[in-house]
């Protein structure tokens, strides 16, 4: 099976255009159940979209759990403290390897 390498989610998502966002063929910050979301993550990657990122919370066991399809593009938001502040931080192109 073909992984993606770090540089090839980069030059991918550099590819998306103001277009693929406004025409919802690329969306890169989903949820599925397995943190706040409503739906189940296989569902999810089953949406209508060209390319998505599942962004659950503090949790990759969504990649883990589940066989990834070729659109998907591994991502992770995590709950983070900046001094007295709460963040959300978001991270697309994991090594799921």
């Amino acid at each position: 099976m073909f992984k993606k390498t770090m540089n090839d989610y980069k030059e991918l998502i550099k590819s998306f255009t103001k277009e693929d966002y406004e025409n919802a063929r690329v969306n890169l910050h989903l949820h599925t159940n397995y943190s706040d979301g409503r739906s189940d993550f296989v569902d999810v990657m089953k949406l209508n979209y060209n390319y998505l990122a599942i962004s659950d919370h503090n949790t990759v066991q969504g990649y883990l759990e589940n066989e990834i399809g070729k659109n998907i593009i591994p991502a992770v938001e995590f709950d983070v403290w900046f001094g007295y502040v709460f963040l959300h931080l978001l991270l697309n192109l994991l090594n799921m390897a």
